[in-house]
C-alpha cells in the first residue's frame, strides 16, 4: 500500500483520499545494465534493483536485520528458467524517495532471496518490482538517470502517438505489443532487470525463422545468463537478426538477438538508451518516446563466436557459436590469456558490476585451460 504524505489505506491495497498527488524522483545508478536505487526497509537504508520483470524481494541478510517472520513458501521460475523455492514474509514499511516526503508502502508482501545468493554479490539488498504499485505511473529516463513514480501522467506532456496498450500479469509485470516486421506481432514483457535490448523466447524464434521472418546468424549452445536460481541450464541457442523492429513510434533496424529460456520474450533496460519509457498501470498504457523522433536506429553490433562468464574466480567459456570451435573448446574451460596477456582472477562482485573481458579488436588468440589442466590456444572472431 502507498502512503503519500499522510494518506493511509488498507493493508495490501493502494488507497488515496479525494485527490491526492504524489511525485517522487529516484536517482538510479546503472550497474552493468541494472537500475539500482536507494530505499529504506523498516528504517534500514539499502540499495535495490528496480526490476519491472520481478516482484518485491529482500535479501537474506536484510531479512535478518529486520527480524522478518516467515509467512510461507513459494515456488518461482527465475529469469534463467530455474525452479526455486523462496520464503515469503511481510515487510512493515518500504520507503522510496526523500526522508521528509517520498512514498511509504506499509505491510508489503515480500519474498526472501535465498542465503548466499548471487544477488548479494551485486551489492544490493533486494529487488523492487512494480507489484507494489498497481495504480502508479512509473517513468524511466536514462538521460537524467532517474525513475519517477507519481499518480498523474499529465505533467509529462507525452504525445499520444506514443501511447500503446499495456497488459499486466498477476504480479503487475507489464507486457506490450511489438512489431517484428514481415507480419510478426509479439507481446513481450518489459523487464528492466535484464540489460538486453530484446531477447526472443525459443518458441517464437523457431516459429518465425521457419516462416523466413528473421535471419539466422549462428547456432550455438551454452547458458543464457544467471538468475536468482543460479546459472541458466545449458541449451541449444540461436542468434538471429531482426531487420525491422517497431516499438510504437520507435524504429529499429538490424537488431541482433539471442534465444533465452522461458515461454516469453522480453525487452530489457537496453531500450532506455534510445528513449523514455512510461508505464501507466492505472490506465493500462505503455509509452515509448524516442529521443530522436522519426529516426531509424541501426542496432547491428558484431558478436563474438564464444560467450564468457564467471566461475570461482575465473573467466570461463559459457557459450560456443561456431561448429569448428566447438570441436576444440568445452563449456567451463578457463580463459588464461588473451593475445599473450594473462587474464587475472576476478571476484563475482566485480564481474557482476563491471562485466568481464572487453576486447577492442575483432580477432583474438586465447590461451585456454581444459578441465584436465592442459592448456591450448584457439582463435576467436567478432563479426
Amino acid at each position: 500500500m502507498i502512503l503519500a504524505g499522510l494518506w493511509m489505506g488498507l493493508s495490501g491495497t493502494v488507497s488515496f483520499a479525494a485527490s491526492p498527488k504524489y511525485y517522487v524522483e529516484l536517482p538510479y545508478e546503472d550497474v552493468n545494465g541494472k537500475l539500482v536505487v536507494e530505499a529504506k526497509v523498516e528504517g534500514i537504508s539499502g540499495k535495490f534493483v528496480f526490476d519491472t520483470g520481478a516482484p518485491f524481494y529482500i535479501s537474506y541478510p536484510l531479512s535478518q536485520k529486520i527480524s522478518s517472520e516467515q509467512t510461507g513458501h513459494q515456488g518461482i521460475i527465475d529469469a534463467g528458467g530455474n525452479h526455486v523455492q523462496v520464503e515469503k514474509t511481510m515487510v512493515e514499511s518500504l520507503h522510496l524517495g526523500p526522508s521528509e516526503s517520498g512514498l511509504m508502502f506499509v505491510n508489503v508482501p515480500a519474498r526472501i532471496i535465498p542465503q548466499g545468493n548471487i544477488v548479494e554479490q551485486l551489492g544490493v539488498d533486494g529487488i523492487i518490482g512494480c507489484d507494489i504499485m498497481p495504480d502508479a505511473v512509473v517513468r524511466m529516463d536514462s538521460r537524467r538517470h532517474v525513475i519517477i513514480i507519481t499518480d498523474d501522467i499529465a505533467p509529462f506532456k507525452i504525445n499520444m502517438r506514443n501511447r500503446m496498450k499495456m497488459s499486466v500479469n498477476g504480479q503487475n509485470i507489464p507486457f506490450v505489443e511489438v512489431n517484428l516486421g514481415k507480419g510478426v506481432i509479439e507481446t513481450p514483457m518489459f523487464d528492466s532487470g535484464s540489460a538486453a535490448f530484446y531477447e526472443l523466447c525459443e518458441e517464437t524464434a523457431e516459429k518465425y525463422l521457419q516462416a523466413g521472418a528473421f535471419e539466422l546468424i549462428a547456432k550455438g549452445y551454452g547458458s543464457a545468463g544467471i538468475g536468482i536460481g543460479g546459472t541458466a541450464a545449458v541449451m541449444e541457442r540461436k542468434r538471429m537478426k531482426i531487420s525491422d523492429l517497431r516499438l510504437g513510434t520507435g524504429k529499429f533496424h538490424n537488431v541482433v538477438t539471442e534465444t533465452i529460456q522461458g515461454s516469453m520474450s522480453r525487452f530489457g533496460s537496453g531500450i532506455l538508451a534510445y528513449g523514455v519509457v512510461t508505464l501507466d498501470f492505472g490506465n493500462g498504457a505503455f509509452y515509448y518516446e524516442p529521443f530522436e523522433a522519426g529516426k531509424v536506429v541501426n542496432l547491428y553490433k558484431p558478436t563474438w563466436n564464444i560467450d564468457i562468464s564467471y566461475d570461482n574466480g575465473h573467466v570461463v567459456v559459457a557459450g560456443i557459436w561456431d561448429e569448428e570451435l566447438a570441436k576444440r573448446v568445452q563449456l567451463g574451460d578457463v580463459i588464461k590469456a588473451i593475445d599473450g596477456t594473462a587474464v587475472p582472477e576476478v571476484n563475482l562482485r566485480e564481474a557482476l558490476r563491471n562485466g568481464l573481458l572487453k576486447i577492442k579488436k575483432s580477432k583474438a588468440k586465447l590461451t585456454v585451460q581444459s578441465k584436465d589442466g592442459k592448456e591450448y590456444q584457439v582463435k576467436i572472431t567478432r563479426k
